[in-house]
């Protein structure tokens, strides 16, 4: 019987599949998701490549955890912000700030780059990222929604936002300074939110 890494068999599992996950998006933030081959990925963790299909069927699937992983402290932490006493204004500021800082983070764009590359993504896991960017912008609804505003208004003013606190990359790739690309962001968003 093969040496197990832990104390049971499931403990051995889990380690492996952490190990797998951790070199695959190192090499996917490296070389690009479609540059990292399979038998590389088993490779850089000792493993045949026969037995990384036990752990993740396809890269995408690797992708996949990626985005959940990340998004899921995001998605959390944007809805205490959303659900906070504060002022609408003072929370708008708060929550794009946390998504500025998300979006800015070279681990994050990896990850983003990473799952917008993956060819082989089934349309679940797609349907699935969408489901995690529909939760993360339930927060924003939460934040910006007023009486009397239409829901179309509102929708309007969720995807605006969104798009412009998306467009810190460029600003950065611009060579925008980084105080000065957050104040424009964050004055867009108050001024679209009109909160």
């Amino acid at each position: 019987m093969p040496k197990i890494a832990g104390a049971n068999i499931a403990d051995h599992v889990a380690a492996q599949e952490e190990a797998i996950f951790v070199a695959a998006t190192r090499l996917f933030a490296e070389h690009g998701v479609n540059h990292v081959g399979i038998a590389t990925i088993a490779e850089s963790v000792g493993l045949a490549r026969s037995s990384l299909y036990r752990y993740f069927p396809t890269k995408s699937s690797i992708v996949h955890r990626w985005f959940a992983t990340a998004m899921a402290p995001l998605t959390e932490q944007s809805l205490q912000i959303a659900q906070s006493s504060h002022p609408a204004q003072d929370r708008l500021a708060e929550w794009v700030g946390l998504q500025l800082d998300f979006l800015s983070d070279v681990d994050n764009q990896a990850m983003i780059r990473a799952s917008l590359e993956t060819d082989d993504m089934p349309d679940g896991q797609r349907q699935a990222i969408g489901r995690r960017h529909q939760d993360l912008y339930a927060s924003l609804r939460q934040i910006i929604d007023r009486p009397g505003t239409g829901t179309d208004i509102t929708q309007a003013r969720v995807l605006v936002i969104a798009g412009v606190v998306r467009g810190i990359g460029e600003l950065h790739r611009s060579g925008v300074p980084e105080d000065v690309a957050r104040r424009e962001l964050l004055r867009t968003c108050l001024l679209t939110a009109q909160v």
